[in-house]
């Protein structure tokens, strides 16, 4: 009886089963990345490199969006005519994050050149910030097997839903959670006028108040760390929209500049000044993020400034 039972539930069930796997079959294109931390950005990113030959660079930008957006792979590739460069930044990654994720990933990747673009988000609270689990997407980012990876961190409803969404991050960079990498792992976005978003487009700079003594240790201690593994680091700091400058921004920015310059210079890093000029707003998707004729812009300027 209780055979029979089973048995039905099977059949019964297949069906739907045959249905799920149809669907992720036709739409394999936008199957999500393991779950292996709450930053979307940094599953994809660790898959992307996953499916490279190998990950060794000459050059390698790792940081928020700031570093993912705002530094074009075409910019970066012209200035220093190296091929070998490749973006591992991801959504909202502060300096601690980005110090924990630098450690693992510089040995293996072995790049003479760091690049980092950030501004005042990254060192600063934030609560709602996503958290990365930094050896697990090391792991998986080096060579680590996707299969294993998906086998630990199950949940069909998950996968569903994120292919769903995957749908417009995987082609429609006007999307704000465009995920269209190009062969280095930056991305372009395109938000036209009307698709601007006005809450992130106002969207203030973080007071001093909010900026936290524990990122510029975190700061600190990578600088250090880069000069120890013998790699260069390129401090860019990416600016905000000529609208979002008030006199208290401004000294924010000063002050955070003067602290950022002081440990760069400790460790023989250098930085790229960015706040002798404004950027027309034209060249913005939001308060901080450039589009992609923005990103190119700054960053062929910046960069010619880099010896």
């Amino acid at each position: 009886m209780v055979r029979r039972f089973l048995l039905n539930c099977v059949l019964l069930s297949l069906p739907v089963v045959a249905m799920l796997v149809g669907y992720c079959g036709i739409n394999a294109r936008f199957f999500p990345a393991p779950h292996i931390t709450n930053n979307l950005s940094m599953n994809e990113k660790a898959m992307l490199l996953n499916r490279r030959f190998t990950p060794e660079v000459n050059i390698l930008a790792l940081g928020s969006s700031m570093t993912q957006i705002n530094l074009s792979s075409k910019a970066v590739v012209e200035r220093f005519g190296d091929t070998a460069y490749f973006n591992f930044s991801g959504w909202g990654m502060d300096m601690k994050q980005a110090n924990a994720l630098a450690r693992l990933m510089v040995p293996r990747m072995k790049p003479r050149l760091y690049l980092l673009s950030s501004n005042l988000m990254d060192f600063s609270v934030d609560p709602d910030r996503a958290s990365i689990d930094p050896p697990k997407v090391a792991e998986l980012a080096l060579g680590g097997s996707p299969f294993l990876a998906y086998l630990g961190h199950a949940g069909p409803a998950y996968y569903l839903r994120q292919m769903e969404t995957n749908r417009t991050r995987f082609t429609d960079p006007a999307s704000y959670e465009c995920l269209m990498y190009d062969s280095h792992g930056g991305v372009a976005l395109n938000v036209p006028k009307e698709r601007i978003e006005p809450g992130l487009w106002s969207k203030a700079p973080p007071t001093a108040d909010k900026l936290d003594t524990a990122q510029y240790a975190a700061f600190e201690d990578l600088c250090n760390y880069l000069r120890e593994q013998k790699v260069d680091l390129v401090f860019i700091l990416a600016p905000y929209r000529a609208g979002l400058h008030t006199p208290e921004v401004d000294r924010t920015i000063a002050l955070h500049t003067e602290r950022v310059k002081a440990m760069l210079a400790r460790h023989g890093h250098r930085y790229a000044d960015t706040e002798d000029r404004r950027w027309d707003d034209a060249l913005y998707c939001d308060a901080s993020h450039f589009n992609e004729a923005g990103a190119y812009q700054f960053s062929k300027e910046v960069l010619s400034r880099v010896p």
